[in-house]
Protein backbone atom coordinates (compact mmCIF):
# COMPACT_ATOMS: atom_id res chain seq x y z
CA UNK A 1 0.00 0.00 0.00
CA UNK A 2 1.35 3.18 -1.03
CA UNK A 3 1.45 5.65 1.64
CA UNK A 4 1.21 9.68 1.58
CA UNK A 5 2.59 11.74 4.03
CA UNK A 6 1.32 15.51 4.16
CA UNK A 7 3.44 17.78 6.25
CA UNK A 8 1.47 20.45 7.43
CA UNK A 9 3.13 23.65 5.95
CA UNK A 10 1.31 26.77 6.22
CA UNK A 11 -0.45 25.69 2.30
CA UNK A 12 -1.07 22.41 3.13
CA UNK A 13 -2.44 23.53 6.30
CA UNK A 14 -4.75 26.06 4.80
CA UNK A 15 -5.65 23.30 1.57
CA UNK A 16 -6.96 20.99 4.45
CA UNK A 17 -9.21 23.32 6.00
CA UNK A 18 -11.74 22.46 3.30
CA UNK A 19 -13.82 20.06 3.12
CA UNK A 20 -13.62 19.73 -0.71
CA UNK A 21 -9.79 18.57 -0.90
CA UNK A 22 -10.12 16.06 1.97
CA UNK A 23 -12.68 14.34 -0.84
CA UNK A 24 -10.07 14.57 -3.22
CA UNK A 25 -7.65 12.71 -0.66
CA UNK A 26 -10.55 10.13 0.06
CA UNK A 27 -10.84 9.49 -4.06
CA UNK A 28 -7.14 8.70 -3.51
CA UNK A 29 -7.87 6.10 -0.10
CA UNK A 30 -10.17 4.57 -2.63
CA UNK A 31 -7.46 3.73 -4.82
CA UNK A 32 -6.06 1.76 -2.06
CA UNK A 33 -3.64 4.97 -0.77
CA UNK A 34 -3.36 5.46 2.89
CA UNK A 35 -2.97 9.37 3.60
CA UNK A 36 -1.47 10.42 7.06
CA UNK A 37 -1.43 14.18 8.44
CA UNK A 38 1.27 14.92 10.59
CA UNK A 39 1.93 17.99 12.98
CA UNK A 40 3.52 21.51 11.73
CA UNK A 41 4.91 21.82 14.61
CA UNK A 42 4.91 20.16 18.95
CA UNK A 43 1.45 21.37 19.86
CA UNK A 44 -0.14 22.68 16.93
CA UNK A 45 -3.60 21.17 16.24
CA UNK A 46 -4.71 19.31 12.87
CA UNK A 47 -6.63 20.59 10.49
CA UNK A 48 -10.50 19.50 10.89
CA UNK A 49 -9.02 17.34 13.61
CA UNK A 50 -8.57 14.48 10.50
CA UNK A 51 -4.96 12.71 11.06
CA UNK A 52 -5.68 9.33 8.31
CA UNK A 53 -7.25 8.23 5.43
CA UNK A 54 -6.87 4.64 4.66
CA UNK A 55 -8.43 1.71 2.85
CA UNK A 56 -10.19 -0.53 4.86
CA UNK A 57 -11.03 -3.38 2.25
CA UNK A 58 -13.82 -1.84 0.65
CA UNK A 59 -14.29 0.86 3.17
CA UNK A 60 -12.60 3.68 3.87
CA UNK A 61 -11.29 4.78 7.40
CA UNK A 62 -11.22 8.47 8.38
CA UNK A 63 -9.32 9.03 11.89
CA UNK A 64 -10.11 12.54 13.40
CA UNK A 65 -7.98 13.57 17.06
CA UNK A 66 -10.59 15.38 18.93
CA UNK A 67 -11.15 16.56 22.58
CA UNK A 68 -13.32 14.01 24.65
CA UNK A 69 -15.62 15.86 27.13
CA UNK A 70 -17.09 12.83 28.76
CA UNK A 71 -15.90 9.76 29.19
CA UNK A 72 -17.13 6.52 27.68
CA UNK A 73 -16.91 4.43 24.30
CA UNK A 74 -19.56 4.64 21.38
CA UNK A 75 -20.15 2.87 18.08
CA UNK A 76 -22.97 3.25 15.57
CA UNK A 77 -24.24 5.06 12.51
CA UNK A 78 -23.74 8.85 12.30
CA UNK A 79 -27.10 10.87 12.44
CA UNK A 80 -26.48 14.44 10.78
CA UNK A 81 -28.24 17.03 12.73
CA UNK A 82 -29.09 20.16 10.41
CA UNK A 83 -32.58 20.55 11.14
CA UNK A 84 -35.28 19.41 13.11
CA UNK A 85 -36.33 16.70 11.04
CA UNK A 86 -33.18 15.16 11.60
CA UNK A 87 -33.54 15.62 15.51
CA UNK A 88 -36.06 13.14 15.02
CA UNK A 89 -34.46 10.53 13.52
CA UNK A 90 -32.17 10.41 16.75
CA UNK A 91 -32.64 7.17 18.67
CA UNK A 92 -30.61 4.79 20.36
CA UNK A 93 -27.37 3.16 18.86
CA UNK A 94 -26.81 6.35 17.01
CA UNK A 95 -24.20 9.08 16.88
CA UNK A 96 -25.57 12.47 16.68
CA UNK A 97 -22.92 14.98 14.97
CA UNK A 98 -24.11 18.24 15.60
CA UNK A 99 -21.79 21.93 15.43
CA UNK A 100 -23.25 22.46 18.96
CA UNK A 101 -26.19 22.58 20.73
CA UNK A 102 -28.66 24.56 22.99
CA UNK A 103 -31.07 23.69 25.82
CA UNK A 104 -34.47 23.19 22.85
CA UNK A 105 -32.75 19.99 21.55
CA UNK A 106 -31.71 18.12 24.88
CA UNK A 107 -34.35 15.83 25.03
CA UNK A 108 -33.25 14.71 20.93
CA UNK A 109 -29.64 14.43 22.17
CA UNK A 110 -29.86 12.62 25.18
CA UNK A 111 -31.63 9.37 23.12
CA UNK A 112 -27.99 9.19 21.39
CA UNK A 113 -25.63 6.52 22.10
CA UNK A 114 -22.81 9.10 21.35
CA UNK A 115 -22.46 12.79 20.56
CA UNK A 116 -19.64 14.22 17.89
CA UNK A 117 -19.47 18.20 17.59
CA UNK A 118 -17.28 20.73 16.12
CA UNK A 119 -16.99 23.36 18.50
CA UNK A 120 -13.36 22.42 20.35
CA UNK A 121 -14.54 23.64 23.78
CA UNK A 122 -15.25 21.23 26.59
CA UNK A 123 -17.42 23.97 28.02
CA UNK A 124 -19.89 24.45 25.39
CA UNK A 125 -23.52 23.62 25.65
CA UNK A 126 -22.97 20.37 24.10
CA UNK A 127 -19.40 19.64 26.51
CA UNK A 128 -21.60 20.30 29.52
CA UNK A 129 -24.70 18.34 28.49
CA UNK A 130 -22.76 15.29 27.56
CA UNK A 131 -21.31 15.47 31.14
CA UNK A 132 -24.75 15.53 32.83
CA UNK A 133 -26.40 13.20 31.07
CA UNK A 134 -23.07 10.82 30.75
CA UNK A 135 -23.02 10.57 27.16
CA UNK A 136 -19.82 9.81 25.34
CA UNK A 137 -19.13 12.77 23.43
CA UNK A 138 -16.12 14.40 21.38
CA UNK A 139 -15.40 17.53 20.49
CA UNK A 140 -13.43 19.66 18.19
CA UNK A 141 -13.91 18.12 14.55
CA UNK A 142 -14.50 20.93 12.60
CA UNK A 143 -16.41 20.96 9.65
CA UNK A 144 -18.00 17.34 11.40
CA UNK A 145 -21.55 18.24 9.70
CA UNK A 146 -19.79 18.63 5.83
CA UNK A 147 -17.15 15.63 6.59
CA UNK A 148 -18.88 12.96 8.25
CA UNK A 149 -22.18 11.69 5.88
CA UNK A 150 -25.45 10.16 7.51
CA UNK A 151 -25.02 6.30 8.17
CA UNK A 152 -21.07 6.28 8.39
CA UNK A 153 -20.16 4.05 10.63
CA UNK A 154 -18.55 6.14 14.05
CA UNK A 155 -16.39 4.51 16.38
CA UNK A 156 -14.99 6.06 19.70
CA UNK A 157 -11.44 5.76 20.76
CA UNK A 158 -11.17 7.30 24.15
CA UNK A 159 -7.51 5.80 25.36
CA UNK A 160 -6.40 7.54 21.96
CA UNK A 161 -9.23 10.47 21.68
CA UNK A 162 -9.64 9.81 18.28
CA UNK A 163 -13.37 9.55 16.62
CA UNK A 164 -13.14 6.96 13.90
CA UNK A 165 -15.40 7.24 10.84
CA UNK A 166 -16.00 4.17 8.18
CA UNK A 167 -17.67 4.17 5.16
Amino acid sequence: MEVINISETLVAKEKLQDPKNIKKYIEKAKKGKKITLKEHKEGEKYPNGLISIEPDGKKISLSFKATQTSSGTAEGEAVIVKDKNSLERIEGGKIAVLPNSTPKIVPYIVKANGLVGEERSILCHLGIVSREFEIPCFLGIRNATRLIKDNDFIKFHPEKEIVEVIR
